[in-house]
């Protein structure tokens, strides 16, 4: 009997990492078919309830006023019940005084109790309404109570109490001036182990801030402590002394030369940030105040947090002038193009006018000599009225030939030597030639600047010519010994408009080209190349 082919068996993996896998499938899987079940019931919640809507509405209109009727009659009967029972009393003990009986306020409190027993059910009904009203109003005390406590943390160093503070910053701050007290006393104290704080609330008036703490700290370092003053300078502790009030005589006296009495806008600051700060310090650390004014003023040597000995002025005074003055504000020029003016003209449509603006600045002079000019407030006065001038766009010859058509031609045709080309700090070609040499216009255009650069942006240029072609190309040519065209002026393509020179910054006879297209400096090679 033939056998029967044997199936392969697969070979299951087993082992952590199939069972994680296996897991992590059916994990997501699971989230996978419970996220679109959910939303497929969003989706069905949300279309019954738009096509139940209006009856839902008319149930609730139907309802709402006979639900809020009965509750509140259920609200009002129990009150209304006992409001009768009290009337009730007082008629039967009206009746027992009129028929002379002796006991009329006991029938009064027999008919009262009897009262009780009859109304029981009512008066558990009442207590029913008033326990809940009565648990919200404490609920809600309790909870204004709670938000309106000032929290603050309790700190405990060494098993001691220091004081309360608003948050651990305050602590750590605290510590880092304590530590750089200890540090310029010389002394070995470490403030480095963690102090534990318990929550707590108390009055704001009862939080220390830096200063305070850092006093506390001192008292329980168990040295020899005093209340003195001592100087900071850019947050480096010079000294300690116990007369604050000659130490700050002292350093007024260093400011007052630079005062003027008849200016009242002068002050005198000290250059470095220089605080006087009391509280309680070593007292190995106090010493006079005419010694430590010393070491302020670079008489005598001072140490440094990392150990260093240093010798410095740390009293140097700087004057400062709060000055009020206005100045003129500019206006800007606003280009139009007016069709019906030839090209190269121009019309002032609206003259501009200057603003003006009051500037408050304090005037910093350290040793005689101006170190800053600082804007303390501007304050608009009157707003610049922006010049509108129109220019001519419309062709001279009534032909688009007159404007630029982009095609450059060389401008000194005579001359093709390069003596520096376009490079970072130099903006276009020196062609060199001879003095005289004439110079020609690239393209049609007009003269938008001819003559002397100097009182200009490009005095540097010495007489030069600015071309605008009417494209978004205008051209320059720099160093010309003279111009023989006006501001304003149409030019056509190769007329002569200046001569080869060197006036300027320049060290020899050329025509400096530039060639700037839609605002943007370019390379003339770009638009044109030099005969052969």
């Amino acid at each position: 009997m033939a056998q029967a082919a044997k199936k392969p068996q697969t070979k299951h993996r087993e082992g952590f990492p199939h069972n994680m896998g296996t897991f992590l499938y059916q994990v997501g899987f699971q989230a996978e078919y419970t996220v679109l079940r959910v939303l497929r019931m969003l989706y069905s919640v949300l279309s019954l309830a738009g096509f139940f809507g209006r009856w839902l509405m008319h149930i609730v209109r139907t309802h709402f006023k006979p639900f809020f009727i009965t509750v509140g009659q259920e609200l009002i009967s129990p009150w209304q019940q006992a409001k009768s029972g009290f009337a009730n009393m007082r008629n039967v003990m009206r009746a027992a005084r009129e028929d002379g009986e002796q006991h009329a306020a006991k029938q009064g409190v027999e008919y009262f109790f009897r009262g009780l027993r009859v109304y029981k059910g009512l008066l558990l009904r009442g207590a029913t309404y008033l326990l809940p009203i009565s648990a919200a109003v404490v609920f809600g005390f309790t909870i204004a109570n709670v938000l309106n406590s000032n929290y603050a943390l309790e700190v405990y160093y060494n098993g001691e109490m220091l004081g309360y503070v608003e948050n651990e910053t305050v602590y750590e701050d605290a510590q880092k001036w304590v530590q750089g007290r200890i540090r310029n006393i010389g002394t070995d104290t470490s403030w480095s182990a963690r102090p534990t704080f318990k929550l707590v609330t108390v009055d704001k008036a009862a939080l220390y801030n830096k200063s305070a703490l850092a006093d506390a700290m001192i008292k329980r370092s168990g040295a020899e402590i005093t209340q003195a003053t001592g100087v900071i300078v850019d947050n480096t502790l010079i000294g300690v002394t116990a007369d604050g009030k000659t130490l700050e005589t002292a350093m007024t006296q260093v400011k007052t030369p630079f005062l003027d009495p008849a200016n009242p806008n002068l002050r005198a600051e000290f250059v470095q940030d220089v605080q006087t700060v009391p509280g309680l310090y070593s007292t190995a650390s106090v010493i006079g105040a005419a010694e430590l004014v010393d070491k302020l003023e670079g008489r005598k040597p001072f140490a440094l947090q990392d150990g260093s000995e240093v010798t410095a002025n740390l009293l140097r005074v700087k004057q400062v002038s709060r000055i009020t003055f206005r100045s003129e504000v500019p206006y800007t020029s606003v280009r139009t193009d007016d069709p019906t003016l030839l090209w190269g003209k121009k019309e002032v449509e609206q003259a501009g006018v200057n603003g003006l603006q009051e500037i408050v600045q304090d005037i910093t002079v350290i040793d005689g000599v101006t170190v800053s000019a600082t804007n303390i407030s501007i304050t608009p006065i009157a707003d610049a009225v922006p010049e509108i001038v129109r220019y001519g766009v419309q062709s001279k010859y009534g032909v688009a030939g007159d404007v630029g058509d982009g095609n450059l031609i060389w401008p000194v045709p005579e001359y093709r030597g390069i003596s520096r080309g376009m490079a970072y700090g130099h903006r276009g070609l020196d062609i060199t030639g001879k003095k005289g040499t004439p110079i020609l216009a690239a393209d049609n255009g007009v003269a938008e600047f001819a003559g002397s650069g100097a009182g200009t942006g490009n005095w540097s240029y010495g007489n030069l010519v600015k071309l605008d072609h009417g494209n978004g190309i205008t051209t320059l040519y720099g160093h010309c010994t003279s111009v023989v065209v006006q501001t304003g002026e149409y030019v056509t393509k190769g007329q002569v408009i200046a001569y080869m020179g060197s006036t300027g910054v320049s060290t020899g006879n050329h025509c400096h080209f530039e060639v700037t297209k839609n605002g943007v400096l370019s390379n003339p090679y770009n638009f044109v190349t030099a005969p052969r």
